[in-house]
């Protein structure tokens, strides 16, 4: 299905642009993990399906194994209360850099306030590495606060571009999804012939 969209590039250079929600400490409790695929897979299919997030639905095994390998992708689940409520990866660059590659909520945990929260986390945690820029970028099929919320942190808008693109339906989701399944699980072990 073809969709008209318009991303939007954000950076902060200077960690005294950061402007952290109040409180996200005491909020929000956060977890670094370890590379796992399956546990990766989760995650983002689990925040980004209904954002329509599908760069990394069709990956294999193989493709998840080797992206680690050649990047340094760290992520990092968040807990309020003892209870999973999002995620968000950095990659850090060549450049001196963190890409905040993914951030998110789980569904049930949206419209409760954590965003802000969850987002503070992500930019010290980038900043605490020595880096000198954060960045990200986001888009109109994300949720209508996401934009805000980056700019209420500290974030400037860089760049702008609108695309065409061939977001896949819910059915070729599906098919992703299944395809991942098929990959990484002997089915045959699991399920019998």
């Amino acid at each position: 299905m073809i969709e008209r969209t318009i991303t939007y590039y954000l950076e902060m250079l200077d960690k005294s642009e950061f402007k952290p929600k109040e409180g996200f400490k005491e909020k929000i409790e956060i977890k670094p993990i370890s590379n796992d695929i399956f546990q990766q897979w989760m995650l983002f299919v689990g925040v980004g399906l209904p954002w329509r997030w599908y760069s990394r639905m069709g990956w294999s095994p193989d493709e998840w194994n080797n992206y680690f390998e050649n990047n340094d992708s760290r992520a990092f689940l968040a807990f309020h209360e003892n209870q999973l409520i999002g995620y968000f990866e950095l990659l850090f660059g060549v450049q001196n850099e963190v890409e905040i590659t993914f951030f998110g909520l789980f569904p049930r945990h949206i419209g409760a306030g954590y965003g802000g929260y969850l987002l503070s986390h992500a930019i010290e945690t980038a900043w605490n590495s020595g880096v000198s820029k954060v960045w990200l970028h986001t888009c109109t099929s994300d949720h209508k606060s996401a934009l805000s919320n980056y700019i209420a942190r500290g974030f400037k808008i860089v760049k702008e571009t609108e695309a065409e693109e061939d977001i896949p339906d819910k059915e070729e989701y599906l098919k992703l999804v299944n395809s991942f399944m098929g990959k990484y699980i002997d089915q045959e072990k699991y399920f019998g012939k």
